[in-house]
């Protein structure tokens, strides 16, 4: 994962397909997105921590759409 951009701002698209995603990984790339900016994660039919579930459900941060087993999660400002 890359942790900034080479001119140091915040990235427009994150995508996570690999394992389940950790919370500490979906917090990490709350982090790197700019508000407004995508995330599109992948497996999460494979159980993830009802700590991610719950993170990527809260509507402060996120607007999230299921996507089968995929989520579109647009971070807030």
């Amino acid at each position: 994962m890359l942790t900034r951009t080479a001119d140091g701002g915040a990235y427009d698209l994150a995508l996570f397909d690999g394992f389940t995603p950790t919370l500490e990984v979906v917090e990490d790339l709350y982090r790197l997105l700019r508000p407004g900016g995508t995330l599109l994660a992948g497996n999460l039919v494979l159980g993830p921590a009802p700590a991610v579930t719950r993170h990527l459900a809260e509507p402060a941060r996120w607007r999230t759409h299921p996507l089968g087993e995929s989520a579109l999660c647009v971070k807030l400002p």
